[in-house]
C-alpha cells in the first residue's frame, strides 16, 4: 500500500511538471502567434492602403491611358495583395486551431491530474486505516503473549503444587497407618484406670507431642495452603481477563496487580499465617484435604475450557 501511494505521488508530480511545461510552451507559442498575426495585420493594413492608392492611380491611369502597359502591372499588384490577405487569414485560422488543441490537451491533463489526486487521497486513507488496524493487532498480540506466558507459569505452579500435595498425602497416609498399627505401652501398677492418649505413641521422636506433625511438615502444609490460595486467585483473575478480552472489553488492571476478588469468601481470600509451630495429625489431615479441594477448584476453569473445546 505504501509503495502504491509513493508511485501515485510520483505520477502526480510528473503530470504537474508536464502541465507546467505545456503551459510554458503554450504561452511561448501564443506570444509568437500573436506577434506573427500582428505583423500580418500591419502588413495587410499597409497593403490595403497601398492597394487603394494603386487602384485609384490605376483607375485614373486607365481613364487617361487605356492602352498603356502599366495597366497589367497594376493588375498583378492587385493579385499579390489578395494573396497576402488569404495567407494572413490562413495564419489566423491556424493560430486558432493550435490554441484550441492546446486548451483541449491542458483540460485533459487537468482532469487526469484531478483523478490521480482523488486516487492518492483514497489510498492514503486506506493506508492510515490499515496502519491503525496493524497497531491494534500488535497490541493484542503482545497482550495475548503475556497472558499465555502467565498461563504457562500458572500451569507450572499448579503442577508443582499437585506434586507437593501428593507427597503430603503419602506422608499423612504413612503416619496414619503407623499410628493405627502401634499399640499403647503397658500401664504401671501404681497408675490409675485411665488409658494413655495417642500422645504416648512413638510416632515422631523429634516432636514435642507424639501425635503432632513435625515442624518442617507443618511449615510445608501452611506454605502449600498459602500458595494454593494465591494460585486460585491468579486463576480467577486470568479467567476473567480472558473472558473480558473475548467480549472485546478491557481487562481489569487492578485484578492483575494482585487485588483480591470479591467473589471469594473472607476465609478463602485470607492470607495463611506462616509460622513454624507444630500441628496435630487431625489438623494436618484437615489442611491437606482443604489443599486438595482448593487445588481441584483452581483447576476447574481449565477443565471446563478443555471439555468445551
Amino acid at each position: 500500500m505504501a509503495k502504491e501511494v509513493v508511485s501515485k505521488e510520483v505520477e502526480i508530480e510528473r503530470l504537474q511538471a508536464k502541465l507546467r511545461k505545456a503551459y510554458s510552451q503554450m504561452e511561448r507559442q501564443q506570444a509568437d502567434y500573436d506577434e506573427e498575426v500582428r505583423k500580418f495585420k500591419k502588413d495587410s493594413e499597409q497593403a490595403k492602403e497601398e492597394l487603394v492608392r494603386v487602384v485609384n492611380k490605376c483607375v485614373n491611369f486607365r481613364v487617361l491611358w487605356p492602352n498603356s502597359p502599366r495597366h497589367s502591372v497594376c493588375q498583378s499588384n492587385f493579385c499579390r495583395l489578395n494573396d497576402l490577405e488569404a495567407e494572413s487569414a490562413k495564419y489566423q485560422e491556424k493560430a486558432k486551431t493550435l490554441d484550441s488543441g492546446q486548451l483541449n490537451a491542458i483540460a485533459e491533463m487537468q482532469e487526469k491530474l484531478r483523478t490521480q489526486e482523488k486516487e492518492l487521497s483514497r489510498l492514503r486513507n486506506e493506508l492510515s486505516e490499515k496502519e491503525k488496524i496493524a497497531k491494534t493487532f500488535e497490541e493484542m498480540k503482545k497482550e495475548l503473549d503475556y497472558l499465555e506466558l502467565q498461563n504457562d507459569t500458572l500451569s507450572q505452579t499448579l503442577d508443582s503444587k499437585e506434586n507437593t500435595v501428593k507427597e503430603l498425602e503419602r506422608h499423612i497416609a504413612a503416619h496414619s497407618t503407623l499410628g493405627a498399627n502401634l499399640s499403647p505401652q503397658p500401664r504401671h501398677k501404681g497408675s490409675g484406670g485411665l488409658t494413655k492418649s495417642l500422645s504416648n505413641y512413638a510416632i515422631d521422636a523429634n516432636c514435642n507431642r507424639r501425635d503432632d506433625v513435625s515442624a518442617a511438615m507443618s511449615r510445608s502444609l501452611r506454605s502449600t495452603q498459602k500458595k494454593l490460595v494465591d494460585s486460585r486467585l491468579l486463576v480467577k483473575c486470568l479467567k476473567e481477563t480472558v473472558e473480558r478480552l473475548a467480549r472485546g472489553e478491557s481487562p481489569d488492571i487492578s485484578r492483575l496487580l494482585g487485588i483480591k476478588t470479591d467473589s471469594m469468601s473472607e476465609s478463602e481470600a485470607e492470607q495463611v499465617a506462616f509460622d513454624s509451630t507444630t500441628m496435630t495429625m487431625g489438623v494436618a489431615e484437615k489442611m491437606s484435604s482443604h489443599c486438595l479441594t482448593a487445588y481441584n477448584f483452581a483447576l476447574c476453569p481449565f477443565q471446563k475450557n478443555e471439555s468445551s473445546s
